[in-house]
């Protein structure tokens, strides 16, 4: 749906904002669990961010439409409403992660979520913004997603960690591999 501004941006000045409330829950004694909570969160949040992509935006009706509306206008500000993220977050893993493993695990992996929606969030409007450095990450990650707006085949779906397509054979090759490979721009 497109979005203003301040909506636009809403969910990563929320996520922000809670990351840091987090921080301060760490202690000595569970400085290793929290840490290694934030890293599963991380990885959750690229396991789940590839599969809402590949499945939610490009198969299922609903999502995929307003989806598109973002391949036809890559630079308009259109994005899920706002606060939508933050309720799943919660409801999907800080909950049943305080529930199962306590205060300790439910923090560091909530945080490590945030952070990957926040990586997310500054990759792809980087993509579709932003001109970074030649050799920093976020220009890899530039070249990345716009082959999957470009390349005229479907792939590319991990915004954030292309790693997920290669794990899951929906790597774009680059333009010459394909056409040494005598594939089509629709093969």
């Amino acid at each position: 749906m497109r979005l203003g501004a301040a909506a636009y941006f809403s969910d990563s000045v929320l996520a922000l904002a809670t990351m840091l409330a987090l921080a301060f829950t760490i202690s000595l004694d569970g400085c290793l669990s929290w840490l290694t909570a934030a890293a599963a969160g991380l990885g959750a949040w690229t396991f789940a961010e590839y599969w809402a992509h590949r499945i939610l935006y490009h198969r299922v009706a609903f999502f995929a439409r307003m989806h598109e509306r973002h391949h036809v206008e890559p630079e308009a500000l259109i994005g899920t409403p706002p606060g939508l993220l933050f309720a799943l977050v919660v409801i999907l893993l800080s909950a049943p992660t305080y529930w199962l493993a306590g205060s300790t695990i439910c923090a560091g992996a909530t945080f490590g979520a945030f952070a990957g929606y926040l990586l997310y969030t500054a990759a792809h409007h980087i993509s579709h913004f932003g001109k970074p450095e030649t050799d920093s990450l976020f220009r890899g990650l530039r070249v990345w997603h716009l082959r999957h707006h470009h390349a005229g085949v479907e792939g590319n779906y991990g915004v954030s960690a292309p790693f997920w397509d290669y794990v899951f054979g929906t790597a774009i090759k680059r333009r010459r591999e394909r056409l040494d490979q005598g594939m089509t721009a629709r093969t």
